[in-house]
């Protein structure tokens, strides 16, 4: 109540293939990539079916988008 500030809520989705692809270009060992390979598809596809419409979290598409492109996304939905 300090602040009173709005709180934005967001969920980034990207498609599979390339979901696996930012994951394998990342800079982590390689244990850490296999783990994330395996769990991140099923955890997005989870938020999917938790989230279908944006009456919780409003949805990016990131498939496409580099991360300049994300942040300015944001700013625009939470004005």
């Amino acid at each position: 109540e300090k602040w009173n500030l709005p709180i934005h809520a967001f969920r980034l989705h990207c498609d599979e293939s390339e979901l696996t692809r930012r994951i394998q270009e990342r800079d982590r060992i390689e244990w850490q990539k296999q783990d994330e390979l395996q769990g991140a598809p099923a955890a997005q596809r989870r938020y999917d079916e938790l989230f279908p419409d944006n009456s919780v979290f409003q949805l990016i598409d990131t498939t496409h988008l580099r991360e300049e492109e994300v942040a300015v996304g944001m700013l625009k939905l939470s004005t």
